[in-house]
This record gives C-alpha cells, structure tokens and sequence, in this order.
C-alpha cells in the first residue's frame, strides 16, 4: 500500500509468484499476474495514489475520484485469472488449437465489456434489475473455462444485445426542449 508499482511488484512476486507456479500457471504467466495485481493498488481506496493525483489534477473531489476510478478498474480483478485459466497469453498456447485461441481472446473482451455493462448498469439505456441480472449470468458463462459455457454466454450477450437495442428509445425527450430543425446552409 502506497509503495511504487515496481516495489509493489517485488513483494507480491515474493509472495505469490512461486505459489501460483505450483499450483500449475507457467512462470511467466504468474509474473505477470503478480505485476498486474501490484498495478491495481495504484487505483484501489484508501491508499489510491494515482487516482489522488488525478483529483488534484482534475480539481475534484479526492475520495469521488478515488471510487469512480476503482469502479472503473474492476477489470484489473478479472483479468490474471482468464489469463491463468485459458489460453489467452502466448506461453499457454503450446497444443491449443488457434480456434481455441481465438476464442478465449473474443470470450475475454467480451466479458470485460459485459462487465462493465453489469457494473454500470447500463447498455445502449439503463438497464432494469433482471437485464442486469441476465448480463451477470452472461459475464460469469462467459469467464468459465469451458467451450460450452462460452458459446453460451456469446449466443446470450447476442440475444441481450439485440433485446437492449430493440427496447431503446429513439431520442431522448427533454421537457420544454424542441430540436432546431434548421441546417447551417439555411440560416446563411
């Protein structure tokens, strides 16, 4: 807490590095878990120095920034363990086949996004409580280390997608607003 990343770093690979390798992650990978996790400290409350230094950046409210920043960095919790658990980095490749490659690195982006769409709750509109539940099912089959689950949660994120942008609304009505009508060439 508080220490610069490559400090950071050094203590959690301390820690962590050769427990990952036992547990079955290639070294490399559980390196590179152990320095992605270092990185998030920067952005986790309360000793979030980055994000702090953005607020004085910014002149906003440190502890608002602070939050909406480890709102938007949940991404760093997920990611080391699709990393460990699929074929998504170049020294798990060995005996995958590039379909199954290319499948985990589409899984992966799409669970990220759908992940932010469960966080935000919103997805072309705001979401209500069971759309929101149906795109955390779809995150969670997306993120399972299994070919089914993943076609699953691609066939689901599409269905939900279409449901979302069907069910949203043309424009947005303002109250007291009227649209100018007028183009630029007209009034010249």
């Amino acid at each position: 807490m508080g220490s610069p990343i490559t400090a950071a770093y050094l203590i959690v690979a301390i820690v962590a590095a050769g427990a990952l390798e036992q547990l079955g992650v290639p070294l490399i990978v559980a390196h590179l878990i152990c320095f992605w996790y270092a990185i998030d400290s920067e952005v986790t409350p309360p000793v979030c120095i980055s994000s702090y230094a953005a607020a004085g950046i910014a002149n906003s409210h440190p502890w608002k920034t602070a939050m909406a920043g480890w709102k938007a960095a949940k991404g760093l919790y997920i990611i080391p363990i699709l990393v460990s658990t699929s074929p998504i980095v170049p020294a798990t490749w060995e005996g995958n086949s590039v379909m199954a490659i290319f499948l985990a690195i589409s899984t992966a982006t799409i669970a990220m996004i759908v992940f932010s769409v469960v966080l935000e709750r919103y997805y072309f509109r705001k979401l209500n409580i069971l759309e929101t539940f149906l795109f955390a099912v779809c995150c969670v089959l997306l993120m399972l280390p299994h070919q089914l689950a993943d076609y699953i949660g691609i066939a689901m994120f599409i269905a939900l997608t279409f449901i979302v942008y069907g069910t949203r609304s043309k424009a947005a009505v303002i109250p007291g607003y009227e649209p100018n009508t007028e183009t630029t060439l007209e009034k010249s």
